[in-house]
């Protein structure tokens, strides 16, 4: 079914889950550190995430999903752009 053809689209091989202290929300941060090298993979990624969560930083119960491609080189596909980020920093304090 095209519904589970999604998903399988989508496997990121890091999950963080960080929780506002105040709030009780969650940022769920999905991390592919090395998603840019094959880059139809990397698309693949990103639209089987999108498929699932909508687009990246989408509020789903109050909570937040994001999907990361860390990048230290910069090399930017514009089409994945909001997904790329080239610094741990830009992942996790944005």
């Amino acid at each position: 079914d095209s519904q589970n053809q999604a998903y399988r689209k989508f496997y990121p091989d890091f999950i963080f889950w960080l929780r506002h202290k105040q709030s009780k929300e969650y940022k769920i941060i999905f991390i592919d550190p090395k998603g840019l090298t094959h880059e139809v993979n990397a698309r693949d990624k990103a639209q089987g995430f999108e498929n699932i969560f909508g687009k990246n930083g989408s509020s789903i119960g109050g909570n937040k999903t994001f999907l990361y491609y860390f990048n230290k080189q910069n090399i930017l596909d514009s089409s994945l752009k909001i997904y790329t980020q080239s610094t741990i920093a830009e992942i996790f304090y944005l």
